[in-house]
Parts: structure tokens; C-alpha cells; sequence
């Protein structure tokens, strides 16, 4: 099986664990652990990524929690490239504009501008790629969620979502 590395953002506030309940959930699979990484804030990819050649040409998936304009457990699929990001789901009906995305995306629980989210991970993979890091390729998956509070349970529609963004990367890991 070629895996993919798969990345879980998280913290343990409500729906802000879809990222890592991804990752908990291929691990229960047996996905190979150490194509599983679980992080709490996003300055980790540069560690947890070595930026060298443990991910020259393999494909990378960021999974984490979202606050966008879909209704909560609604899955985003996102590829990166160094020019932009483009919606890899059907329901996508046009094109997201990259600002709103970046707003929208990857941890906004802490936004790109907040005080304790420094830099973005898309700041931090074009950084990457500055220093030569070059990966198959970059998927990013996020989870619409509501409910942001320190030590709650996930919301019902966010473990759903889950469990069917799990399904997708076990099943195309296998297929590959």
C-alpha cells in the first residue's frame, strides 16, 4: 500500500478535533502510524513534514476543522499547489476565491490574523517549497463545525463527516 502522509490539526475544543478524530480513525484501520501525524497548531508541518526527503513525491493530506459558509459536517476537499487552491468536491459549483479559503480553512478557530496562530499553513508550505521541499502532492480536507468549546465532544454531524473523510483516504490508499 503507498500511503499517503496524513496530517490531523486539532485541539480538543468541540468540533476542532475533526482533524484529529481522522487520524484516530485510520489508526484504528491500521494505516501505517508513521504516515500519521497529529498536530495542535500548524508551525508543527515544518517538524512533522522535514520539509527534506522523507516527502519528496508522496502525497500529503491536511485534514482539520473549518468555520466557512456550509452548513456544519460539510467536507471541503482542497488541492495545493504553489499557485492557489482548487475544490476537488463535485458540490463545489465555482471556484472559491483563495482569500475566502484562507480565511475559511485550516484552523480558522485561530485565524490567520490571531494572535496565536502566527503564520497559515499555506504560508508555511509555500515556505516548504521555498527551501525545496517538493511532495507528490497536497490534499487538504476540512469539516464545517459549530461547537468551539475547551473539552466538548464533537458535534454529532462533525463525527459524521469524519468518518466518511476517513472512507475516502482509506479507500484511495488502497487503490494506489
Amino acid at each position: 500500500m503507498n500511503c499517503p502522509i496524513v496530517i490531523g490539526l486539532g485541539s480538543d475544543h468541540g468540533d476542532d478535533q475533526a482533524g484529529w478524530l481522522v487520524v484516530d480513525d485510520l489508526h484504528r484501520r491500521r494505516f501505517p502510524n508513521e504516515n500519521l501525524v497529529r498536530l495542535n497548531h500548524p508551525a508543527g508541518l515544518l517538524d512533522a513534514l522535514n520539509w527534506d526527503s522523507e516527502v519528496k513525491g508522496q502525497k500529503v493530506i491536511l485534514c482539520d476543522a473549518c468555520i466557512g459558509k456550509g452548513q456544519p459536517g460539510a467536507v471541503h476537499r482542497l488541492k495545493w499547489t504553489k499557485e492557489g487552491l482548487t475544490p476537488m468536491l463535485p458540490e463545489a459549483d465555482e471556484p472559491i476565491a483563495d482569500q475566502e479559503l484562507v480565511r475559511t480553512t485550516c484552523h480558522p478557530v485561530y485565524n490567520r490574523h490571531s494572535a496565536s496562530h502566527d503564520v497559515s499553513i499555506f504560508e508555511l508550505m509555500e515556505l516548504g517549497v521555498n527551501l525545496g521541499w517538493s511532495p507528490y502532492s497536497v490534499e487538504i480536507w476540512t469539516v464545517e463545525g459549530t461547537v468551539w468549546n475547551p473539552g466538548t465532544d464533537p458535534s454529532p454531524s462533525v463525527v459524521a463527516a469524519v468518518s466518511h473523510v476517513a472512507d475516502e483516504i482509506w479507500k484511495e490508499s488502497q487503490d494506489a
